[in-house]
């Protein structure tokens, strides 16, 4: 094939879309017989819920089936053993949630003037149940590496979903793929309903309505302050974690309605005295984060889960993933969409024992995890390199040439211990954690007694919650192999000194248990 007849980026971006779509939701050797009747199940969470048959027709198709095999929480598992819950139960957990959040809305109205049209409901269950379906391999941690992939880079150029996350494009666009269009139609001649897709894919990606009276309320129950999809997902990860959680819903859903902002946008919003539940949501969030998320092990494990992506990415023959007789490019971010967490550990069993990515396979399925040879906190940090801290605390952000500045780190430690050669920088890791969001204050109105609208980030300090995790509850790290724990420990504080001007004390070491710490500070 000629140079100049190769698709762009942007065209094997759509290609690769469109043929995944095709063999999830558009083969007909999975298509089923449409059910007559609806489905019961009983979540473990939220009890009973009802699925319409138009959304158990949808979730029998293999699309929504390998959420099965995603883990909601990444690796976690390996940590917090009840922490094994999928994408699967979550969506089934988003559409109820959405639900309860319409209804609580709806009875603050008449009758015949809900806030929610039943035509609106049915798209809104909709989006809920595609709102994750664009989901590739242990969720989160996989999409730091394909954003960055050329095909998404493109995408991402057009602007098309320019502040949604990578995996909310992809829920977005499956949703208005070909395959995915039909099989819709399909259901609804079927049932005799309608669907408004495009509502549904803009609520998935949080785009705003700009027309339409401005019905910001309705994008906000999927993606908005407190949405279906925080209040099941913190609800879940804390119950399967063992993390406890209380929070008042009922007292949410009794205080939501429906006002109109200065900027004349209908938003939901709650009454003043109702707040507590927002509060105990952004804290649960952040007990997760520093407790579950954060967790040094889990932290490991997702770096040897980045390292063998890597390896995929630079050297495509020796380490790759089959799926159905396909080769899965992971230089190219639709190929991570046929890539589950089955899909990963399985293609160690069709390699021998001795074969390489057999051995990084099973070193994270059997816990064999990269070691901590340097904790960077705010207590292990000297108090007089505020600065340098700042300044290194402004690579725990995502983005590819952060992702680069991070593993350029991590080489000079390598170079700096005189392990060249010896050590790979695919086991050498700086681990510089995000903080967690708490946007959900800054956009989350309250009505007062006086009858005015305020943000619930004048109510109460959640900035300087922020200022307290970062300060108290932030923890970075270096990981590397056990054997090289020492001579990484200490090749690190001298990078880290030259680098940032960054000293550290004894704690450095003595948290992440290396054989003898040594201090800079």
């Amino acid at each position: 094939m000629m140079a100049d007849s190769l698709p762009t980026p942007l065209e094997a971006f759509y290609s690769g879309l469109h043929d995944f779509a095709q063999e999830f939701a558009g083969n007909k050797r999975y298509h089923k017989k449409f059910p007559k009747d609806a489905k019961i199940i009983h979540d473990p969470l939220w009890g009973t819920i009802k699925l319409e048959p138009w959304e158990v027709a949808l979730l029998d198709l293999p699309l929504f089936q390998r959420l099965r095999q995603i883990h909601q929480t990444s690796l976690v598992s390996y940590v917090f053993p009840g922490c094994s819950h999928t994408r699967f139960e979550h969506t089934l957990g988003v559409v109820q949630q959405a639900q309860r959040l319409i209804d609580a809305v709806n009875k603050q109205y008449p009758l015949d003037k809900p806030r929610y049209e039943p035509t609106t409901v049915r798209s809104l269950r909709l989006a809920a149940l595609f709102h994750d379906c664009g989901h590739s391999c242990f969720s989160h941690i996989s999409e730091e590496l394909y954003e960055a992939c050329p095909d998404m880079v493109a995408f991402r150029e057009t602007e098309k979903f320019s502040k949604c996350h990578p995996h909310e494009a992809f829920s977005a666009l499956i949703l208005q793929s070909e395959p995915v269009r039909q099989y819709i139609a399909e259901i609804e001649k079927q049932y005799e309903i309608e669907f408004d897709i495009q509502k549904a894919a803009d609520w998935i990606t949080g785009k705003p309505d700009t027309e339409n009276g401005k019905r910001h309320y309705e994008t906000q129950v999927i993606n908005g302050p407190f949405d279906a999809d925080k209040l099941d997902y913190i609800f879940r990860d804390a119950h399967y974690s063992g993390v406890p959680v209380g929070l008042d819903l009922d007292r949410l859903w009794a205080s939501c309605r429906v006002d109109k902002t200065e900027a004349d946008e209908k938003v939901l919003t709650l009454h003043q005295a109702s707040v507590a539940p927002l509060e105990q949501i952004l804290f649960s969030k952040i007990n997760l984060f520093a407790i579950v998320y954060q967790h040094p092990k889990v932290r490991a494990a997702e770096k040897m889960f980045q390292s063998i992506i890597e390896e995929a990415k630079e050297n495509p023959k020796a380490c790759h993933f089959m799926v159905s007789g396909r080769a899965l490019d992971l230089n190219k971010a639709t190929d991570y969409l046929w890539l589950t967490d089955e899909v990963f550990f399985a293609e160690a069993l069709h390699r021998d024992h001795d074969d390489r990515l057999h051995r990084k396979l099973h070193d994270i399925r059997y816990r064999r995890f990269l070691v901590r040879a340097l904790t960077i906190s705010n207590d292990s940090v000297d108090k007089d390199c505020h600065e340098g801290f700042i300044q290194l605390r402004k690579l725990n952000q995502r983005g590819p040439e952060i992702y680069k500045a991070k593993r350029e780190i991590a080489q000079e430690i390598i170079n700096a211990a005189g392990l060249r050669g010896e050590v790979e920088l695919r086991d050498v890791w700086v681990d510089l954690p995000s903080d967690p969001s708490f946007g959900e204050a800054d956009r989350t109105f309250v009505r007062t007694s006086a009858g005015t609208l305020r943000k619930v980030s004048d109510l109460f300090p959640i900035h300087y919650w922020t200022e307290l995790y970062q300060k108290y509850k932030w923890r970075g790290h270096v990981f590397c192999p056990q054997e090289f724990q020492q001579k990484i420990h200490e090749a690190a504080l001298d990078v880290f000194n030259s680098c940032f001007g960054l000293k550290f004390n004894k704690s450095a070491g003595e948290s992440a248990h290396v054989p003898e710490p040594k201090a800079t500070a």
